[in-house]
Protein backbone atom coordinates (compact mmCIF):
# COMPACT_ATOMS: atom_id res chain seq x y z
CA UNK A 1 0.00 0.00 0.00
CA UNK A 2 2.93 2.31 0.80
CA UNK A 3 3.56 2.62 -3.39
CA UNK A 4 0.32 2.37 -4.67
CA UNK A 5 0.12 6.40 -5.20
CA UNK A 6 3.30 6.03 -6.97
CA UNK A 7 1.78 3.51 -9.20
CA UNK A 8 -1.56 5.45 -9.87
CA UNK A 9 -0.74 8.88 -10.35
CA UNK A 10 -3.90 10.25 -11.75
CA UNK A 11 -5.44 9.70 -7.69
CA UNK A 12 -2.32 11.63 -5.59
CA UNK A 13 0.06 14.26 -7.46
CA UNK A 14 3.96 13.96 -6.17
CA UNK A 15 3.24 17.33 -4.62
CA UNK A 16 0.67 16.07 -2.63
CA UNK A 17 2.12 13.12 -1.63
CA UNK A 18 5.10 15.09 -0.39
CA UNK A 19 3.76 17.92 1.23
CA UNK A 20 1.58 15.19 3.32
CA UNK A 21 4.72 13.45 4.10
CA UNK A 22 6.68 16.54 5.24
CA UNK A 23 3.73 17.21 7.72
CA UNK A 24 3.55 13.83 8.93
CA UNK A 25 7.14 13.82 9.67
CA UNK A 26 6.83 17.05 11.72
CA UNK A 27 4.35 15.63 13.88
CA UNK A 28 6.12 12.80 14.90
CA UNK A 29 8.73 15.00 15.63
CA UNK A 30 6.90 17.28 17.87
CA UNK A 31 5.00 14.33 19.29
CA UNK A 32 8.20 12.47 20.23
CA UNK A 33 9.86 14.80 22.02
CA UNK A 34 7.10 15.56 24.13
CA UNK A 35 7.78 12.60 25.78
CA UNK A 36 9.91 12.73 28.43
CA UNK A 37 13.50 12.12 28.29
CA UNK A 38 12.94 11.87 24.59
CA UNK A 39 16.03 13.44 22.99
CA UNK A 40 17.76 11.14 20.97
CA UNK A 41 17.19 13.66 18.02
CA UNK A 42 18.83 15.89 19.46
CA UNK A 43 21.54 13.66 20.32
CA UNK A 44 22.77 12.92 17.04
CA UNK A 45 23.63 16.60 15.87
CA UNK A 46 26.59 17.42 17.25
CA UNK A 47 25.98 21.16 18.20
CA UNK A 48 22.48 20.15 20.17
CA UNK A 49 24.18 17.43 22.02
CA UNK A 50 26.89 19.77 23.13
CA UNK A 51 24.04 21.67 24.66
CA UNK A 52 24.22 18.52 27.42
CA UNK A 53 27.67 17.59 27.19
CA UNK A 54 28.54 16.68 31.59
CA UNK A 55 30.72 19.24 32.79
CA UNK A 56 32.91 16.15 34.36
CA UNK A 57 35.87 18.52 35.08
CA UNK A 58 39.08 16.51 35.17
CA UNK A 59 37.30 13.75 33.91
CA UNK A 60 35.02 10.75 34.66
CA UNK A 61 37.53 8.81 36.19
CA UNK A 62 38.04 11.08 38.67
CA UNK A 63 34.02 10.43 40.51
CA UNK A 64 35.35 9.20 44.29
CA UNK A 65 39.16 9.90 43.55
CA UNK A 66 41.11 11.56 46.21
CA UNK A 67 44.45 11.35 45.45
CA UNK A 68 46.75 13.33 42.56
CA UNK A 69 45.65 11.60 39.66
CA UNK A 70 42.44 14.03 39.50
CA UNK A 71 45.00 17.08 39.89
CA UNK A 72 45.93 19.60 37.09
CA UNK A 73 49.33 20.03 39.34
CA UNK A 74 51.80 17.53 41.48
CA UNK A 75 51.16 20.96 44.02
CA UNK A 76 47.69 21.81 44.00
CA UNK A 77 46.87 25.29 45.51
CA UNK A 78 42.79 24.69 45.02
CA UNK A 79 40.54 21.44 46.00
CA UNK A 80 37.32 21.64 45.15
CA UNK A 81 35.15 19.48 47.45
CA UNK A 82 31.81 18.18 47.09
CA UNK A 83 29.18 16.25 45.28
CA UNK A 84 28.64 17.05 41.48
CA UNK A 85 27.64 20.37 41.97
CA UNK A 86 31.48 20.53 43.00
CA UNK A 87 32.29 18.63 40.12
CA UNK A 88 30.94 21.03 37.52
CA UNK A 89 32.64 23.73 38.70
CA UNK A 90 36.25 22.63 37.64
CA UNK A 91 35.57 23.72 34.21
CA UNK A 92 34.51 27.11 34.85
CA UNK A 93 37.59 27.02 37.23
CA UNK A 94 40.04 26.15 34.63
CA UNK A 95 38.49 28.66 31.72
CA UNK A 96 38.56 31.13 34.02
CA UNK A 97 42.26 30.81 35.32
CA UNK A 98 43.58 27.96 32.58
CA UNK A 99 47.39 27.77 34.96
CA UNK A 100 45.56 26.94 38.23
CA UNK A 101 46.52 24.32 40.22
CA UNK A 102 43.71 22.48 41.30
CA UNK A 103 42.43 19.18 42.21
CA UNK A 104 39.34 17.44 42.15
CA UNK A 105 37.91 15.95 45.12
CA UNK A 106 33.74 14.96 43.82
CA UNK A 107 31.93 12.37 44.77
CA UNK A 108 28.01 12.02 42.80
CA UNK A 109 25.79 13.16 45.36
CA UNK A 110 27.95 13.34 48.67
CA UNK A 111 28.20 16.73 49.78
CA UNK A 112 31.53 18.44 51.78
CA UNK A 113 30.47 17.11 55.11
CA UNK A 114 32.34 15.82 57.77
CA UNK A 115 29.55 13.47 59.65
CA UNK A 116 26.93 13.29 57.04
CA UNK A 117 25.98 11.22 54.62
CA UNK A 118 22.82 11.00 52.86
CA UNK A 119 20.42 8.05 52.88
CA UNK A 120 19.41 7.63 49.24
CA UNK A 121 17.49 3.80 49.16
CA UNK A 122 17.68 3.91 45.18
CA UNK A 123 21.77 3.76 45.75
CA UNK A 124 21.69 1.36 48.31
CA UNK A 125 22.39 1.61 52.26
CA UNK A 126 26.05 0.64 51.71
CA UNK A 127 26.82 3.91 49.66
CA UNK A 128 25.83 5.83 52.85
CA UNK A 129 29.03 4.03 54.00
CA UNK A 130 30.97 5.11 51.23
CA UNK A 131 30.54 8.40 50.87
CA UNK A 132 31.40 8.59 54.28
CA UNK A 133 34.23 6.86 53.94
CA UNK A 134 35.13 9.33 50.81
CA UNK A 135 34.52 12.11 52.73
CA UNK A 136 37.06 10.89 55.81
CA UNK A 137 39.93 9.99 52.69
CA UNK A 138 39.53 13.76 51.64
CA UNK A 139 40.21 15.00 55.41
CA UNK A 140 43.75 12.62 55.08
CA UNK A 141 44.37 14.15 51.59
CA UNK A 142 44.03 17.53 52.31
CA UNK A 143 46.31 17.13 55.40
CA UNK A 144 48.78 15.06 53.76
CA UNK A 145 49.16 18.06 50.76
CA UNK A 146 50.24 21.44 52.07
CA UNK A 147 50.52 23.20 48.76
CA UNK A 148 46.78 23.75 49.13
CA UNK A 149 45.64 26.84 50.30
CA UNK A 150 41.99 27.14 49.47
CA UNK A 151 39.21 24.78 49.72
CA UNK A 152 36.15 25.85 47.23
CA UNK A 153 33.13 23.63 48.73
CA UNK A 154 29.65 23.07 46.64
CA UNK A 155 26.84 20.41 47.13
CA UNK A 156 23.67 20.57 45.73
CA UNK A 157 22.20 19.78 49.60
CA UNK A 158 18.86 18.98 48.65
CA UNK A 159 19.49 15.08 48.62
CA UNK A 160 20.22 15.55 52.49
CA UNK A 161 16.73 17.12 53.27
CA UNK A 162 14.33 14.76 50.75
CA UNK A 163 14.55 11.64 52.47
CA UNK A 164 13.40 10.83 56.38
CA UNK A 165 17.36 9.70 57.49
CA UNK A 166 20.74 10.55 57.03
CA UNK A 167 23.66 9.15 58.37
CA UNK A 168 25.73 10.89 61.12
CA UNK A 169 28.84 9.65 62.06
CA UNK A 170 28.87 7.05 59.77
CA UNK A 171 27.06 4.63 61.71
CA UNK A 172 23.63 6.42 63.31
CA UNK A 173 20.19 6.95 61.14
CA UNK A 174 18.81 10.49 62.47
CA UNK A 175 15.90 11.97 61.37
CA UNK A 176 16.48 14.84 58.46
CA UNK A 177 16.43 18.47 59.85
CA UNK A 178 17.87 22.05 58.05
CA UNK A 179 19.78 22.09 61.13
CA UNK A 180 21.75 19.12 60.68
CA UNK A 181 23.31 20.89 58.02
CA UNK A 182 23.85 24.25 58.67
CA UNK A 183 25.75 22.22 62.07
CA UNK A 184 27.55 20.06 59.32
CA UNK A 185 28.73 22.88 57.19
CA UNK A 186 29.98 24.91 59.74
CA UNK A 187 31.70 21.96 61.34
CA UNK A 188 33.32 21.62 57.59
CA UNK A 189 34.49 25.29 57.63
CA UNK A 190 35.49 25.06 61.52
CA UNK A 191 37.87 22.15 60.54
CA UNK A 192 38.83 23.09 57.48
CA UNK A 193 39.99 27.15 58.81
CA UNK A 194 41.47 25.49 62.11
CA UNK A 195 43.67 23.09 59.64
CA UNK A 196 45.07 26.92 57.87
CA UNK A 197 43.11 26.23 55.00
CA UNK A 198 40.78 29.41 53.79
CA UNK A 199 37.19 27.88 52.65
CA UNK A 200 34.64 29.27 50.48
CA UNK A 201 31.15 27.44 49.48
CA UNK A 202 29.52 27.93 45.99
CA UNK A 203 25.49 27.61 46.50
CA UNK A 204 23.60 25.71 43.93
CA UNK A 205 22.36 26.90 40.77
CA UNK A 206 18.98 28.52 40.81
CA UNK A 207 16.33 25.93 39.62
CA UNK A 208 12.95 24.84 39.94
CA UNK A 209 13.53 21.11 39.38
CA UNK A 210 12.79 21.23 35.30
CA UNK A 211 15.40 19.65 33.15
CA UNK A 212 16.35 22.87 31.87
CA UNK A 213 18.75 21.23 29.70
CA UNK A 214 16.61 19.08 27.48
CA UNK A 215 14.32 21.70 27.43
CA UNK A 216 16.35 24.21 25.39
CA UNK A 217 17.83 21.27 23.06
CA UNK A 218 13.95 20.94 22.26
CA UNK A 219 13.39 24.27 21.85
CA UNK A 220 16.20 25.13 19.62
CA UNK A 221 16.21 21.84 17.21
CA UNK A 222 12.33 22.65 16.94
CA UNK A 223 13.29 26.62 16.00
CA UNK A 224 11.43 27.90 18.90
CA UNK A 225 12.13 30.27 21.84
CA UNK A 226 13.86 28.84 24.91
CA UNK A 227 12.90 31.88 26.56
CA UNK A 228 10.05 29.56 27.98
CA UNK A 229 12.71 27.33 29.75
CA UNK A 230 13.67 29.94 32.15
CA UNK A 231 12.59 28.92 35.31
CA UNK A 232 10.61 32.14 37.45
CA UNK A 233 12.33 33.64 40.36
CA UNK A 234 9.17 32.55 42.50
CA UNK A 235 9.15 28.94 41.43
CA UNK A 236 12.85 28.91 42.48
CA UNK A 237 12.55 30.02 45.80
CA UNK A 238 9.64 27.85 46.86
CA UNK A 239 11.13 24.81 45.02
CA UNK A 240 14.65 25.28 46.93
CA UNK A 241 13.18 27.01 50.02
CA UNK A 242 15.23 24.46 52.49
CA UNK A 243 18.36 24.35 50.25
CA UNK A 244 18.41 28.89 50.65
CA UNK A 245 17.55 28.51 54.24
CA UNK A 246 20.74 26.61 54.73
CA UNK A 247 22.81 28.44 52.67
CA UNK A 248 21.49 32.03 54.38
CA UNK A 249 22.78 30.55 57.52
CA UNK A 250 26.19 29.71 56.33
CA UNK A 251 26.29 33.05 54.83
CA UNK A 252 25.89 34.75 57.96
CA UNK A 253 28.95 33.24 59.00
CA UNK A 254 31.29 32.36 56.20
CA UNK A 255 32.20 33.07 52.81
CA UNK A 256 29.85 31.62 50.27
CA UNK A 257 29.11 32.51 46.71
CA UNK A 258 25.98 32.61 45.10
CA UNK A 259 25.26 33.11 40.94
CA UNK A 260 21.55 34.31 42.11
CA UNK A 261 22.43 37.53 41.17
CA UNK A 262 24.28 37.09 38.13
CA UNK A 263 21.53 35.25 36.73
CA UNK A 264 18.18 36.03 38.20
CA UNK A 265 16.49 39.30 37.51
CA UNK A 266 13.01 40.14 39.59
CA UNK A 267 11.31 38.03 37.21
CA UNK A 268 13.35 34.99 36.17
CA UNK A 269 16.72 33.33 35.72
CA UNK A 270 18.13 33.08 32.46
CA UNK A 271 19.19 29.71 30.88
CA UNK A 272 21.56 30.88 28.47
CA UNK A 273 24.66 33.63 29.12
CA UNK A 274 26.06 35.41 25.54
CA UNK A 275 23.91 32.69 23.62
CA UNK A 276 25.65 30.12 25.22
CA UNK A 277 23.07 27.24 26.77
CA UNK A 278 24.52 26.66 30.59
CA UNK A 279 23.30 24.01 31.75
CA UNK A 280 23.69 20.13 31.46
CA UNK A 281 19.61 19.26 33.16
CA UNK A 282 17.85 20.74 35.78
CA UNK A 283 20.85 22.41 37.55
CA UNK A 284 24.24 20.86 36.86
CA UNK A 285 25.97 23.11 34.50
CA UNK A 286 26.77 21.43 30.88
CA UNK A 287 30.77 22.11 29.78
CA UNK A 288 30.57 24.85 27.80
CA UNK A 289 28.09 26.46 30.29
CA UNK A 290 30.97 26.03 33.09
CA UNK A 291 33.06 27.43 30.84
CA UNK A 292 31.03 30.65 29.96
CA UNK A 293 30.16 30.74 33.49
CA UNK A 294 33.50 30.59 34.54
CA UNK A 295 34.77 33.46 32.00
CA UNK A 296 32.17 35.58 32.38
CA UNK A 297 31.44 35.37 36.22
CA UNK A 298 35.45 34.77 36.64
CA UNK A 299 35.15 31.67 38.85
CA UNK A 300 38.76 31.98 40.29
CA UNK A 301 39.19 35.47 41.19
CA UNK A 302 34.95 35.11 42.44
CA UNK A 303 36.05 32.15 44.64
CA UNK A 304 39.47 32.89 45.95
CA UNK A 305 38.46 36.59 46.32
CA UNK A 306 35.62 35.70 48.84
CA UNK A 307 37.43 32.90 50.77
CA UNK A 308 40.33 35.57 51.20
CA UNK A 309 38.05 37.40 52.34
CA UNK A 310 38.25 40.67 49.31
CA UNK A 311 35.71 42.56 48.30
CA UNK A 312 36.20 41.22 45.01
CA UNK A 313 33.74 39.31 45.81
CA UNK A 314 31.19 41.17 48.04
CA UNK A 315 28.60 41.26 45.42
CA UNK A 316 28.52 37.37 45.01
CA UNK A 317 28.67 36.73 48.47
CA UNK A 318 26.61 39.49 50.30
CA UNK A 319 24.17 37.37 52.54
CA UNK A 320 20.79 39.60 51.69
CA UNK A 321 20.79 37.62 48.56
CA UNK A 322 19.83 34.22 50.29
CA UNK A 323 17.59 36.12 53.18
CA UNK A 324 15.64 37.50 50.05
CA UNK A 325 15.67 34.36 48.69
CA UNK A 326 14.37 31.87 51.13
CA UNK A 327 11.23 34.48 52.34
Amino acid sequence: FVEQPFRKPGRFSRRAVFGATFAAGSVAIAFGFTLDGSDGLAARNRALAQLSEPSVGLGKKCDAVADLRCASSPTPEVAVWGDSFARHLVDGIIASKPDVRLVQLAKNNCGPFLNLSPIMPRLGRDWSDDCARYNEEVRRFLLANRSIRYVVLSSQLSQYLKEDKVLVDGRNEVTTETKLLIDGLRATFAWLRSNGFEPVFVAPTPHDGRDTGLCVARARLLGLSDQQCEPALKTVREYDRDVLNVVADIADEYPVVSFMDYLCDDDSCKIEDKGVALFEDFGHFSKEGSRQMGRAFDFYRAFIGAAKGSPVAERATDAKVFDNAAL
